[in-house]
């Protein structure tokens, strides 16, 4: 199998036919708009942090089941998995049917403990990363990419997302379970491979830890970010943000 033939069959497939239950659903204007801001913020943030990744030598891809068109050290197929991958999480949230958003609540506290979790874990993944050390040096990539906009979408919201959770999970849970499994079929196929020196030696099914928390860890990043484009509350939060004046303290 090639890269394209697996883009084709466990991401392109599956598209279409979420996309044509989609169409069948009544679905707001702005869902489709957000799918697609989602897909080219996944682009757009992804592209340097995989060419990283790719030049140190952490994963690679057989020259043979490629098209051989490479935009730095990453062949064309990847960027349009980056582009893909937030239309399949976007469009089965979509074919599950509009939901009405949780009523609005006065808390949202807890969100600061979650924040100072996140940065404590983000400090860490850096500190591996700066340290240079080759074990774990996957996982440390991954955290220190991928928990900065996690923060930022609890910080803009994450009273919403938990009062959501129930809608989340299952937004998260479809897509991250299919991409492991797509995961796992294209690493025994040969299509990519994972340089076991730079993982921590732990995973399930021939599938590296590190893999499962890329994929659920950017499926969650899209599944919220598309649960936060659709709620009125964090759409007035940003407007209020917008247009509040800035005030200068007098003496």
């Amino acid at each position: 199998m090639t890269y394209l033939g697996f883009l084709a069959l466990f991401l392109g497939i599956p598209i279409l036919v979420l996309g044509a239950l989609a169409r069948r659903r009544p679905t707001e204007r702005r869902a489709w708009t957000a799918m697609a801001a989602l897909s080219l913020i996944a682009l757009l943030y992804t592209t340097p942090w995989d060419n990283h990744l790719v030049a140190m030598g952490v994963w690679g891809y057989d020259p043979q089941r490629v098209l051989g068109i490479t935009l730095g050290w990453v062949p064309l197929e990847e960027y349009l998995f980056f582009v893909l991958q937030p239309l399949l999480v976007g469009l089965w949230a979509m074919a599950e049917g509009p939901k009405p958003p949780p009523p609005e609540t006065t808390g949202g506290k807890g969100r600061w403990g979650l924040l100072i979790a996140l940065a404590a874990l983000e400090i860490g993944a850096l500190g591996v990363w700066i340290s240079g050390l080759q074990e774990g040096a996957y996982l440390s990539r991954i955290l220190a990419w991928g928990l900065p906009p996690l923060a930022l979408q609890v910080a803009v919201g994450g009273d919403r997302l938990w009062a959501a959770r129930e809608v989340l999970a299952r937004r998260w849970a479809g897509p991250t379970l299919w991409l492991w499994l797509a995961d796992g079929i294209a690493i025994r196929a040969g299509i990519w491979f994972i340089r076991p020196e730079f993982t921590v030696g732990l995973g399930l099914a021939g599938l590296p830890l590190e893999e499962m928390v890329f994929f659920a860890l950017t499926n969650l990043l899209v599944a919220n970010g598309w649960t936060l484009a659709l709620d009125p509350v964090v759409e007035r939060r940003i407007r209020q943000a917008e247009f509040r004046p800035l005030r200068i303290p007098s003496d």
